[in-house]
């Protein structure tokens, strides 16, 4: 099964298991956050003390769309962080993140204040700022921690997420992987700390 096929799967699966009924709920929040860049590359050979290269931190904005039960629900997630490697340097390479996830929330009990536990995959996209450059796209993943609190249809949310994706060689741009000095795979764990506006419907 394609990587494609094993998120839609995955995607019809949560909203069988968090629908089991009529819908419950249905919602809308429009999100904004701190995006914190993990390091791309653990030390770097330079002369003196190891160093890190690692995407800046940035601003996240986004939207997510809920349905589902009491428990639980199914999220879609659609966000973007600008960030860069090298920053502040002249060297600096801009960077875009964009996610475009689906999974689940589970609350761990109901109520007008309800904390819970979120994950999902989905694809993650990174835009250079190099010219002439291709972005790198990948299946991604995401856990995450948070906290709703209602107030009739509107109410206000906060989030941790680690959004984590994988960076292969094989599909990552030659000039963009020169760029950074990168002659491995890896992985990188970038954090979201959000809030958001959210509309009942």
């Amino acid at each position: 099964m394609s990587k494609k096929g094993g998120a839609l799967s995955l995607a019809v699966v949560l909203f069988v298991v968090a629908v089991p009924g009529r819908v419950a709920a249905q919602e809308v929040a429009l999100t904004v956050g701190k995006f914190l860049g993990d390091d791309v590359l653990e030390t770097i050979p330079i002369v003196g003390p190891p160093a890190r290269i690692g995407f800046s931190d940035g601003t996240l904005y986004g939207v997510r769309v809920s349905i589902g039960a009491l428990f639980a629900e199914v999220e879609a997630t659609l966000a973007s962080a600008g960030s860069s490697v090298f920053a502040d340097t002249d060297d600096e390479l801009s960077a875009r993140f964009t996610y475009a996830e689906a999974g689940a929330v589970i609350k761990l009990f109901p109520g007008p204040i309800a904390p819970f536990i979120a994950g999902g995959i989905g694809y993650h996209r990174i835009g250079w700022g190099l010219e002439g450059s291709s972005s790198y796209g990948t299946m991604g993943y995401y856990l995450g921690a948070g906290l709703k609190v209602g107030l009739g249809k509107i109410g206000v949310r906060g989030d941790l997420r680690d959004h984590i994706t994988p960076i292969r060689l094989d599909g990552l741009d030659p000039a963009v992987a020169a760029a950074i000095g990168l002659e491995d795979n890896t992985t990188v764990h970038n954090f979201e700390l959000s809030v958001a506006l959210t509309i009942g419907f």
